[in-house]
């Protein structure tokens, strides 16, 4: 996997690992109807972050056509329609379990495994990306838990949230980056280990291996 060099190239390669781009995620339809009584104009999504800016998002009031338009606030999912439903609304959109910062975070303790400062993306030691990646993901995953286990003990009673499948879903995938990355990380440097204890033998007999030091 190829270093990114900046840090929206690596955010962008997070969310490919996540599957969190501004095309992963669709709702449609969300449906509005618990929420009209004819009077409101004010709706929650079912859904934060929602993406913007091309003309995928879109609503269908009171069966009416459709109406290309961002909701007016799509970090936190709400929107202010014009007029008040009557009967139907239906909004139709992508959107994304994480805003940039966070993904920014989670690239950050991904660096920190390897012991790097934060958003440095300059001096990555080749084939250690991949460990960071690792890292990021499962950072991503666990933070994805927490905010469904605070879903569970926030539920009124009576309400009914089955999301334990999606739960383990999530689990499995963070443990499954902790593994891998754990194990990219041991196996680079112990193959660093090994470069060094070739170069010092090296320098103490005269031998020069070719395929790690070729003369020029």
């Amino acid at each position: 996997m190829p270093t990114p060099t900046d840090v929206p190239s690596a955010i962008l390669a997070i969310r490919l690992s996540i599957n969190d781009t501004v095309t992963s995620n669709y709702a449609g339809p969300d449906d509005m109807e618990a929420q009209i009584d004819q009077i409101r104009n004010m709706f929650k999504l079912s859904n934060r972050n929602i993406v913007t800016g091309n003309s995928s998002a879109f609503y269908i009031q009171d069966n009416g056509a459709p109406t290309i338009v961002d909701p007016s606030d799509p970090v936190n999912g709400l929107a202010l329609m014009a007029s008040a439903p009557q009967a139907t609304l239906q909004w139709y959109y992508y959107w994304q379990k994480f805003i940039d910062p966070e993904v920014q975070q989670f690239l950050d303790t991904g660096l920190g495994e390897i012991g790097m400062a934060e958003s440095n993306l300059v001096n990555i030691p080749e084939g250690l990306w991949t460990v960071v990646s690792h890292f990021a993901s499962s950072e991503a995953f666990h933070t994805m838990m927490a905010r469904m286990a605070e879903t569970f003990t926030s539920a009124v009673e009576g309400e009914s949230y089955d999301m334990s499948d999606i739960y383990k879903a999530y689990k499995s995938l963070h443990d499954s980056h902790v593994k891998d990355g754990t194990e990219k990380r041991e196996e680079y440097y112990k193959k660093q280990s090994r470069r060094f204890q070739t170069y010092s033998a090296s320098k103490a007999t005269g031998y020069r291996p070719t395929n790690l030091f070729p003369r020029r």
